[in-house]
């Protein structure tokens, strides 16, 4: 095969690298971070749309699952879900595999200092290690680019009208009435502008 005929390294991720706004929900850590969370069936649509139906043209098998402890807080021991898959999918002819962790708190400390156990830690740290397999072909790079940190150091960027807003919220609920109350309209310029913040930093 002639290099001009050389598949792109980069043919997988060119094609799912931009998230449809619409997919987009707000999302809260532990901590009380917002970060921007996506939703999993159109990950696993957009997948099934590339590689062809889950368990034919990709998939995934679990290596292991278990609950490990975490910080001690208040006398109280807390725990996380780790769950890690070998991720497949069939890319010209061949089968390509590679594993991936996902993690969610089982047992934590809410912010009223109460105990709280996650009877559905393990699924959702399944979930967790599929999203992250397919950001490493590259599906929501744009999301996922965010937070990349190869904007130390440099000038930084005037926060756009919206994520003033999501940075006033002080809870998730707050943060739910705002994303509710925006147009589709204001989505797709609320991405842009994100967009247009990776071009500045040098991280699209």
């Amino acid at each position: 095969m002639s290099q001009d005929n050389k598949p792109s390294n980069l043919s997988i991720w060119t094609q799912v690298e931009k998230t449809d706004p619409a997919a987009l929900s707000p999302m809260f850590t532990a901590d009380g971070t917002n970060l921007t969370a996506i939703n999993h069936n159109y990950q696993i649509k957009r997948a099934t749309e590339l590689f062809g139906p889950c368990g034919f043209g990709w998939g995934y098998d679990v290596i292991n699952a278990s609950i490990i402890d975490g910080a001690m807080v208040s006398n109280t021991q807390t725990k996380v879900s780790s769950v890690q898959i070998e991720f497949w999918y069939k890319h010209q002819g061949e089968v390509c595999k590679f594993s991936h962790f996902g993690q969610t708190p089982f047992v934590s400390i809410g912010k009223d200092e109460k105990v709280n156990t996650d009877d559905d830690a393990h699924k959702k740290s399944l979930t967790d290690a599929i999203g992250k397999s397919l950001s490493m072909l590259g599906f929501s790079a744009d999301i996922y680019g965010q937070g990349s940190g190869d904007n130390v150091g440099k000038e930084p960027i005037a926060d756009d009208s919206i994520t003033t807003k999501i940075k006033a919220c002080k809870d998730v609920a707050a943060l739910s009435v705002l994303w509710k109350t925006l147009t589709k309209e204001q989505m797709v310029q609320y991405a842009k502008v994100k967009d247009d913040h990776k071009v500045k930093l040098g991280v699209a």
